[in-house]
């Protein structure tokens, strides 16, 4: 192992003799985030759809802590959530960064959705939001961009294959222009363009972190959630 770089007097991004200029670390009021590592978890801080008598949510007992999503055994039984609150609005001129890690029982009969969203109780078929989505009967994971979902929706299809019951880092970068950089176990992996129209697929609505499984057969299924990390320059 090497040594590691010391700054004993700080290390600061912040305009000279700006408000936080002395400040020892990095200006907090950079960026927006949300991290929610989910060493604890409180029903009350999202809104829950639940479809079936009843999935669950609840903490598990994972190294560095997560939630365990567990459907039931009827078809097309889901439980998803949104956070309280939609904090995260994305604009041309701010860059933007999301990322997650998660596993699924059953890498084929799940659909699950990850990302940001507007609040909606049909979070497989949002229609504004920057999510990752992927289809029942298939193992392969797609990015959403979408203002609107007939008129302002873009997507990259098959960034990653998804395998039961393995953990698996998804992020995407948006660099305040025009293009999204996805990344799979923190590897660039795809870029989505939005071409010379930035606005036309930039989601107008304020934003919520959303993230949820169905299953797609009468079979219990369970997502087990590491983390959600979302950011956004103010």
């Amino acid at each position: 192992m090497g040594t590691p770089v010391r700054f004993p007097f700080g290390v600061n991004n912040s305009r000279k003799f700006g408000t936080f200029h002395q400040y020892l670390g990095m200006a907090p009021n950079k960026v927006f985030e949300d991290f929610d590592d989910f060493n604890r978890f409180a029903a009350a801080e999202w809104t829950i759809t639940r479809v079936g008598t009843t999935p669950t949510e609840a903490l598990t007992d994972v190294n560095g802590g997560a939630v365990l999503l567990t459907t039931v055994a009827s078809a097309s039984s889901s439980t998803f959530l949104q956070r309280i609150g939609a904090s995260f609005l994305p604009a041309a001129g701010k860059q933007m960064w999301g990322s997650t890690r998660f596993q699924v029982s059953d890498a084929s009969d799940t659909t699950f959705a990850i990302g940001l969203q507007l609040t909606d109780t049909t979070p497989l078929d949002a229609t504004d939001g920057m999510y990752f989505l992927k289809a029942a009967a298939s193992t392969s994971i797609d990015f959403v961009c979408r203002k609107d979902a007939t008129t302002g929706s873009t997507s990259r299809t098959g960034i990653a294959t998804l395998t039961s019951a393995t953990f698996i880092e998804l992020g995407f970068y948006y660099d305040g222009k025009r293009t999204i950089d996805l990344y799979v176990n923190d590897r660039n992996v795809s870029q989505l363009d939005l071409t010379t129209s930035p606005a036309a697929f930039l989601p107008d609505a304020q934003l919520r972190p959303s993230f949820g499984v169905a299953n797609g057969a009468s079979a219990a299924r369970t997502m087990t959630m590491d983390y959600l990390h979302f950011a956004i320059e103010r």
